[in-house]
C-alpha cells in the first residue's frame, strides 16, 4: 500500500519515487509513524523542489527544523511557507535558509529563539556575508555564547578561553561589571 502510494506522490511532485522512500525512511528512523514521514517526505520533496535544493540535502535540513523546533508533521507546511517567504523576499535564497537552519537551529532552539527569529537572524547575518555557512557559524557561535554554552562552542572548535562557568557566573560578572541583569522578570 504504501509503494502505491508514494508511487503517486512521486508522480504528483515530479520527483523519483527512490527519492522520496528515501526521505520517509529517514522521518520513519526518526521514530514518526509510517503517515507522519510519508507526510514530512512530500512536504520535504515540494520544498526541496521549490528551493532548487536535492530530496537528500532537503531532508537533511529540514530533519534539523523540527527537531530543534519540536515541529509536527501538520505543522511542517506552515513552516515551510515561512521558510520559502523569506527565502523570495529578502537577501537568502530558500536553500541558502534551509542549509544554515541545519547549521544553527538547534542553537538558536535552545537558546530560546523562535523559528520565525531565527529565520530572521540567518536571514539578516546571511546580508552581510552572502556565505549562509559563515553566517550561520556565526550565529551559532554567537547564540552558544550568549547561553554560555562551552560545550557547544568546544564541539565546533570556538574559543571558551574567558567564558563564565556558568550562567549564573556570568550574570555576576555583568552586574559587577555593567549594571547589567542578563534576567528579567520572566527569566
Amino acid at each position: 500500500k504504501f509503494g502505491k502510494t508514494a508511487a503517486q506522490a512521486a508522480q504528483n511532485l515530479g520527483a523519483s519515487i527512490d527519492k522520496l522512500i528515501d526521505s520517509t525512511t529517514v522521518y520513519a528512523r526518526l521514530g514518526y509513524s509510517l503517515k507522519e514521514a510519508s507526510k514530512f517526505a512530500e512536504l520535504t520533496t515540494a520544498y526541496s523542489n521549490v528551493s532548487n535544493s536535492n530530496v537528500d540535502e532537503a531532508t537533511t535540513n529540514i530533519t534539523a527544523i523540527i527537531k530543534a523546533y519540536d515541529i509536527g508533521a501538520n505543522e511542517l507546511e506552515n513552516v515551510l511557507d515561512k521558510l520559502i517567504y523569506v527565502g523570495n523576499n529578502f537577501a537568502v535564497s530558500s536553500q541558502e535558509l534551509g542549509v544554515g537552519m541545519n547549521n544553527a537551529a538547534s542553537a538558536l532552539a535552545a537558546n530560546g529563539n523562535s523559528l520565525e527569529q531565527a529565520f530572521g537572524i540567518l536571514a539578516a547575518a546571511n546580508t552581510v556575508t552572502q556565505n549562509i555557512d559563515k553566517a550561520s557559524t556565526a550565529v551559532r557561535t554567537i547564540a552558544a555564547r550568549i547561553s554560555n554554552s562551552t560545550a557547544d562552542l568546544e564541539e565546533f572548535g570556538g574559543d571558551t578561553d574567558g567564558m563564565a562557568s556558568s550562567t549564573a557566573a556570568l550574570r555576576e560578572e555583568l552586574l559587577a561589571l555593567a549594571k547589567v541583569d542578563v534576567y528579567d522578570s520572566t527569566g
